[in-house]
This record gives structure tokens, sequence and C-alpha cells, in this order.
């Protein structure tokens, strides 16, 4: 059973155990407890936190979700792929 994620005493979100249950992973996809330390997972976090997302619009609709493009941009708009 899932339940909604809270933060830890680090203000890291924590994750409901159930969702990860390893009865319902697919095939082939490992869970590693502990894969991260607390100061390697903070790090992680600011650096999220410290990239520049950007609004996608997608049909001269802003999509409920902010993207980053790596590379070449792929417009939702025009459907054409650019440098």
């Amino acid at each position: 059973m899932y339940s909604a994620p809270g933060k830890n005493e680090n203000g890291i979100m924590a994750r409901s155990r159930a969702l990860f249950d390893a009865a319902i992973l697919p095939e082939g996809l490992l869970l590693q407890e502990e894969f991260l330390d607390q100061g390697e997972e903070r790090a992680l976090v600011e650096r999220f936190g410290s990239l520049e997302f950007h609004d996608m619009r997608m049909r001269g609709v802003t999509a409920r979700r902010r993207i980053i493009d790596y590379g070449w941009r792929y417009s939702f708009e025009s459907f054409k792929l650019s440098e």
C-alpha cells in the first residue's frame, strides 16, 4: 500500500517502503538500500535544485511538468528536433 511521502529529519523526502515492495517491481529491477549516504543524497538534491528547469508547452498548452533539455531540443509545438 502506498502512503504519501513526508520529509525526514534532514528535510529529504522519505519514501514509503510499500511503494518499493519487491513483489511489485518489474523483473530485473533492483532496489539497493542506502545506495547513497546522507551527504551524497543531500549534495544530489542541491545539484538538482541548481539546474534550470523550464516549462514545457505542447499543442499550445503549458504542460504540468518542468523539463531540462540536454543537447538537442524537441519542440512539442512543431514536432521537430533542433540544435
